[in-house]
């Protein structure tokens, strides 16, 4: 992503393959699982692309009159998600016709996370709440409030049994999607005043990677850092 478009690789020649325009600095993108061809890109001035990577050009936009921070597709490719100062809009990707809108939070929605099993979705927000939504009914399941700050970023496990969610906090919170145990938290050893940008979880093991802005508390230039933090072995018992 650029300020001028959206650039491919080859990773097999490590070249660049094409640069695809886009309208305005481009800050998050997320592809189609079902369709590998198509990918979708969110702008500062709040427009979404949908782009055929097969044809190299512009499929759709969405304009939008909100701001827009991330994007996802369910597993099948069947739904669109954007989180908008709203809430959840949800389009379908038959008709690109918003298909609902999930208002669960009470100020801006930062971050979703959507099931490996297309079930459920997370979403977290400016509010401190992470809601947890039926992707079949469209019906808000339940609403954690484990977080004493803005969520800025939510993620669901490979095998959709648990999520994770964090922020402006020294912790991250982790949380079984069914309800089979009770939330428990996980610090960020060896700092304060942070902000955690990113969860990440292995596509295949209960690892979970977090990465962000972290302060040691100092004056100095080394006080504050970027970080990739690893929290392996996380569910016991």
């Amino acid at each position: 992503m650029s300020s001028t478009g959206t650039k491919t690789w080859d990773i097999r020649s490590h070249k660049g393959a094409y640069r695809i325009q886009t309208p305005g600095i481009n800050f998050d993108m997320t592809w189609n699982p079902h369709d590998p061809n198509m990918l979708a890109t969110g702008s500062g001035n709040n427009v979404v692309t949908l782009i055929d990577m097969r044809k190299g050009k512009q499929l759709k936009t969405i304009k939008n009159r909100q701001t827009v921070n991330e994007l996802a597709f369910s597993q099948d490719g069947k739904l669109f998600m954007q989180c908008t100062s709203s809430g959840v809009e949800v389009y379908s990707t038959a008709t690109w016709e918003k298909y609902s809108l999930l208002p669960g939070h009470t100020g801006l929605v930062y971050s979703i996370s959507i099931s490996p099993d297309d079930r459920q979705m997370a979403s977290g927000g400016e509010d401190g709440s992470v809601a947890l939504w039926n992707l079949d009914s469209m019906a808000c399941e339940r609403t954690c409030t484990h977080m004493d700050g803005q969520v800025k970023t939510v993620s669901i496990s490979h095998d959709s049994q648990y999520v994770a969610y964090a922020g402006e906090q020294d912790y991250l919170v982790m949380e079984s999607l069914q309800g089979a145990r009770k939330p428990w938290t996980l610090p960020i050893r060896g700092s304060q005043h942070n902000v955690v940008d990113s969860l990440a979880w292995n596509p295949k093991h209960l690892v979970l990677a977090s990465t962000g802005a972290y302060s040691d508390g100092g004056s100095s230039k080394h006080a504050h850092t970027g970080n990739i933090i690893v929290y392996a072995s996380l569910i016991s018992g």
